[in-house]
Parts: structure tokens; sequence; C-alpha cells
């Protein structure tokens, strides 16, 4: 007789969760490889300080994609649930009104960004020399514009996870990075490096990815899906907002806060110390992204299993997931013990990481780690009230304390990951609050919106 411990390890969800982490295993290795691969031969190209000029620049023209004002994960959740419930033409509708609407968005953008593009003072913003003036001038239209085609063409990635192939996703972004990796290490021993040249690479071969991937899958997987004008309709649009909009400014404070970030760190401490930042960041990533690979999926199946009210399913899999976090955790400090080994292997000579940073990020890691089930769940289920005032307070205060610690202190970039510890280690207990209080509501047929 199989117990019920058994029965929810066999369950349907679960084994096409185990599936999607396993490929998303090997994908996401392949594309953390090739990732850390890139940095160094990025620097080499051109240098740190250009390097950092870039990194800069892109943390601020990436808020593009924060201008969708949350349709992507308004989709995400209400096409999991149609899907769920088998209605079929309700998910083609919201498809078919998500990419028309965000192709307005795309549209008004780049508009926008022609009337004002002469005025925007580019080197002056990213503490860049003069120099790079020209380069900059020919390269930021064209990172805009290829962002925004990727604005509009990464749908097809939310679709992809909403349906719950998560491994899919990632396989495309797998293809980017091994792509630019290519692309890179050839014109580096070809051709002389630039700034622009670089930034041409980095913009562009992503967009052709999502570009293929949108054909390919809309002519098979997707077919019924197809979007249609004739599925457009203005009322799911305001149904998706009604969600999306409140997704866009969890967003918001969390771009706001990463990107105003990158720019205080080039401005008060130079584009140098944005490399150090982003070396940094891309290790302990490492985990972030092994987590992501694991609790990615559970997203749409948590849709899924509340639309059903499916709560044990929730439960076993949430104390599955505390240990995974464990497990991770155990990997950053491990992480940290080796880091200046594994810096000195990775980027030579190139670039001198102060320890304080190590140690501070290794901090932030864990958060995020502890976070990411919880995160998953309410997300997932669309109850993100708490989250939409919590992180607008908590963004303000990291962006504060990233101005005092960097300014007046001068801690350098050490002092931004310090402000982002600060700011985000009372969500460590407030997510884990509200899961319980969701899900003893749900379990009751209790309604307390304050928590949902």
């Amino acid at each position: 007789m199989i117990s019920f411990h058994e029965s929810l390890q066999k369950h349907p969800r679960t084994l096409r969760i185990q599936r999607n982490i396993a490929w998303s295993l090997l994908i996401k290795t392949v594309s953390a490889l090739t990732n850390l691969i890139i940095v160094p031969l990025c620097i080499d190209f051109v240098d740190s300080s250009q390097y950092g000029v870039w990194l800069t620049l892109n943390s601020i023209v990436m808020w593009i994609f924060v201008f969708d004002l949350g349709l992507g994960n308004g989709l995400r959740n209400r096409f999991a649930d149609a899907v769920a419930n088998g209605k079929t033409k309700a998910a083609r509708i919201y498809v078919s009104t998500t990419y028309f609407t965000i192709t307005a968005f795309v549209i008004f953008l780049g508009i926008v960004f022609m009337l004002i593009r002469k005025i925007i003072p580019w080197t002056t913003i990213l503490n860049a020399p003069t120099s790079l003036q020209i380069q900059l001038d020919i390269l930021v239209p064209l990172m805009i514009f290829s962002l925004l085609g990727q604005f509009l063409l990464r749908l097809i990635g939310t679709l992809l996870i909403a349906d719950q192939s998560p491994a899919l996703n990632d396989l495309m972004y797998m293809y980017v990075n091994v792509f630019t990796l290519i692309i890179i290490f050839l014109m580096k021993h070809y051709f002389q490096g630039s700034l622009l040249i670089m930034g041409v690479i980095l913009s562009v071969v992503p967009t052709l990815v999502f570009m293929i991937a949108n054909i390919y899958y809309f002519k098979n997987r997707f077919n019924r899906y197809l979007p249609s004008f004739a599925y457009f309709e203005i009322s799911k649009a305001k149904v998706l907002l009604n969600l999306g909009v409140q997704f866009f400014f969890v967003q918001l404070w969390a771009i706001l806060l990463f990107s105003i970030g990158m720019v205080l760190i080039s401005q008060f401490c130079g584009p140098e110390e944005v490399t150090e930042y982003t070396i940094v960041s891309r290790y302990f990533s490492l985990t972030t992204i092994l987590g992501g690979i694991v609790i990615g999926p559970y997203w749409s199946a948590f849709t899924d299993a509340y639309s059903r009210n499916d709560i044990n399913w929730i439960r076993h899999s949430m104390k599955q997931l505390k240990y995974i976090v464990f497990g991770l955790s155990v990997g950053v400090t491990i992480m940290f013990i080796f880091s200046g080994c594994i810096f000195d292997l990775w980027i030579g000579n190139r670039i001198r990481i102060p320890k304080s940073l190590s140690i501070l990020m290794a901090i932030q890691t864990l958060i995020m780690l502890w976070n990411m089930p919880y995160v998953s769940f309410i997300n997932g289920i669309g109850k993100i009230r708490l989250q939409l005032i919590v992180g607008g307070i908590l963004g303000l205060l990291g962006i504060c304390l990233s101005i005092v610690f960097m300014k007046y202190y001068d801690y350098g970039a050490s002092g931004f990951v310090l402000a982002t510890c600060v700011a985000t280690l009372p969500t460590a207990f407030l997510w884990r609050i509200q899961f319980d209080k969701i899900i003893f509501n749900k379990a009751t047929g209790k309604l307390n919106e304050y928590y949902i």
C-alpha cells in the first residue's frame, strides 16, 4: 500500500517538477560556466573600467523590463490557471492580449526614447571618460532597441514557465551565453577591443535567440495559443493589469535598489568597483541560480495546487524546499571559505576583491535563499500586497543606507551590499509569517485580506 508521503512524491505535478529540475541543473550548469568565462574575456577585450561602464549602463537600461507593468507575471499566473482548468480559449485570449498590449508599450517607449535621447548625458551618469562619448552615442540606442525587442520576445519564456517547463526557458538563456562566449572569443583574437563592439554582441545575440524561440514554439508547442488580434480583449488586459500592476511595483522596488545601487557605486567609488561588485555577485549567484533551478518550477506548480485546493501538496513541498535551502546555505559558507582561491583562479591579478565584500555578499545570498520558497509560493498565488508595501519601504531604506555607507563612511561597494542586507533582513521573517497565515486561512476557509 502506498503511503501518504509516497503518493505526494509520485504526484504528476511533483514528477514534472523533478524532470524540469534535472534538465535545468544540466542546462544552467553549462550556462553558469559560460557566464563565468565571459567575464574575464570581456575584461581582456576592453578593460575593467570600460567593463564597469557597460555593467552600469546595462543595469540602467534593464529598467525597460519594468515597464510591462507586471503583465508578464500576470500572464504567467492567469495562463497557468486557465490551462489547469482546461480553458484553452481563455489562455489564448490572455496570450494575445499580453502580446499586443506589450507591443503597444514597446512602440510608445521607442518613440519616447527617440525624443529624449540627445538630452541624456550618458558620460556624466556613468562617470565614464569623455573619450567614450562617440561609442556611447551609437551603443545606447542600439541597446535600447535590442532590449525593447526582448521586452516582447521574452514572453515566450513566461509561457514555458507557466506551462511548467522552466527547463526550456533556461535552454534559451544557455544558447544566449554559449553564442555570446563564442563570438566574444573570436572577436578578442581577431579585432581590437572596444566598448561598442562588446556592447553590440551582448545586446544583439539575446534578441536573435528569443526571436527564433518565438517562431519555433508558436509553430509547435503553443500553436493553439498563437497571438491573434481577434483574441485581444481589453477587459482581459484590465484583469492582467489588476494583478500585474502589483507585480510591477514589487519588481520596481527591487530593480530600483539594485540599478541605482550600481549607479551609486560608479558615482561614489568609480566604475572599477562596479566590476568588483559584479564579479563577487556572479560568484555567489551560483547558489541562487541553483536555488532557482529547484525552486523556480514551484511558482506555477503552486498556482496549480492552490487553484485545486491541494494544501497537503503545498505543505509537503515547502518542507522539502526548506531542506534544499539549508543545503544551499552550507554551500554558500563553503564558497566563502574558498572565495579567495577561486577569485585568483578565475580573475587572476586583473582585480583584487576585498574580503569584506565577499562576507557581505555571502550574507545577502543567505537571506535571498531563505526567502525563495516563500516568495515563490506567494507570487504563484498572486497574494503580493504585503510584498508591495514592504518592498517600497525597504527599497527606499536600502538606497538611503547605500548613500550613507558609500559617501560618508567610504565603505565602497561593500557599503551597498551592507545596505541591502540591512534592508532585506526583515523579509526573512515576514514572508514565512505570511505563508503560514495564507495556508491556515485556505485550510480553514477563512479570508483575511491583509495576508492575501
